[in-house]
């Protein structure tokens, strides 16, 4: 009687591992049958499409799930799995990996009764692996384009008897291209510190936000007639005199790429002689209590596909010319930086018009300021 109820409470306590388990379970008889498959394997296999039925062989739960997965994944899977385990890559939308290892139960004599498989959610992992290898591919190419222009330059001024004119241009390509090498260099060592130290990159202090604003902006630009000069543009500062106490935790470095950032893709997609505006503005609705750091230009503008596309690395606007200069990483540093601050970035833009790019962040909640929060000077799509 004691033997039957340790049977009993035994099996509750596998039941209940079986129920409780994060990874997915999937059990075969001896005749390699299905009998019983654990919620999270149910909810992973429904999310791929596939509805099994209890009795199904174990042939079939393979061929079906094969046949729903992405064979293109099969070699980057590898670096995923150690010896006797397997992976399997789902195509759906958001992406499903999932790692299995298969373990036969014996009895004392040796005969197998029963064959349990192990899943386990690999998908994080394996997406960030492949955007790994995919930005280092990208970077290896990059870095690729102005090396060679820099080295196929240098070996003709070491080899050939140019003119003096000449030998001028193809310097002056060779330290353009250096320069953006160098830029280029720093923007991916910039995001790699990021990446790699997360938030112990960074340096939070409770500021005066417009103190910083007139630091930051005085480092940056130059005066002429009573006007600040940003490159050769006037550069227009509006703060709220309610907005001139606002205080926040922010890394006053960081923040200052941010900006450096936003102000010099101004620049550089807005025609000569245009102003840009740099607005801080206190928000409204359902982001009261935050305010926002705008930087509005009245150039090119960006399309809603391109929009989309904004903060995605070494995508740039002008890709298909390549007339503007630029690494194509700039927002995605801006991204990364504003993410850490726990705040957001939007971007109001329409072809021919301008762009107006708006970093929102939380200011100290001990303050509370009125919302003079004003209409965005561009109107389009937001992301």
């Amino acid at each position: 009687m004691r033997h039957d109820l340790a049977l009993i409470r035994k099996g509750h306590e596998l039941d209940a591992v079986f129920d409780l388990s994060p990874g997915g379970i999937v059990v075969f008889n001896d005749d390699d049958c299905l009998t019983r498959i654990n919620k999270p394997m149910n909810e992973w296999l429904l999310a791929a499409g596939i509805q099994l039925i209890e009795g199904v062989s174990r042939d079939d739960f393979w061929r079906v799930v094969r046949q729903n997965s992405c064979a293109d994944s099969a070699g980057h899977l590898q670096r995923h799995v150690e010896p006797g385990e397997g992976a399997i890559d789902f195509g759906i939308e958001g992406r499903l990996t999932l790692k299995f290892r298969e373990k036969i139960i014996s009895d004392d004599h040796g005969a197998s009764y029963s064959r349990v498989i192990y899943f386990t959610d690999i998908t994080q992992e394996f997406t960030l692996d492949q955007s790994k290898s995919n930005f280092l591919a990208t970077a290896a190419h990059e870095l690729r384009t102005p090396l060679s222009v820099i080295l196929g330059f240098a070996e003709l001024l070491t080899t050939d008897d140019f003119p003096m004119e000449q030998r001028r241009e193809l310097s002056g390509s060779i330290f353009k291209h250096s320069l953006h090498l160098r830029e280029l260099l720093g923007d991916l060592l910039d995001l790699a510190k990021i990446e790699a130290e997360g938030a112990g990159h960074f340096r939070f202090e409770e500021c005066r936000v417009s103190d910083w604003l007139i630091q930051v902006l005085t480092s940056l630009t130059t005066q002429r007639d009573g006007l600040l000069i940003y490159g050769g543009r006037e550069l227009n500062v509006r703060v709220p005199q309610a907005l001139t106490d606002l205080h926040a935790n922010i890394d006053p470095s960081k923040l200052q790429r941010v900006l450096q950032n936003l102000l010099s893709n101004a620049h550089k997609y807005s025609p000569e002689g245009s102003a840009i505006d740099v607005v801080l503005e206190a928000c409204p609705g359902e982001d009261e209590g935050k305010f926002a750091l705008s930087v509005i230009d009245r150039g090119v503008g960006m399309s809603t596909q391109q929009l989309k596309m904004a903060f995605k690395r070494f995508w740039r606007a002008d890709s298909n010319t390549g007339h503007i200069p630029g690494t194509g990483l700039g927002l995605a540093i801006c991204k990364e930086i504003v993410d850490f601050h726990g705040g957001v970035i939007r971007i109001n833009s329409r072809p021919g018009q301008g762009t107006q790019v708006s970093v929102v962040l939380s200011i100290n909640p001990k303050q509370n300021l009125p919302v003079l929060a004003v209409k965005p000077m561009i109107e389009a799509v937001k992301t």
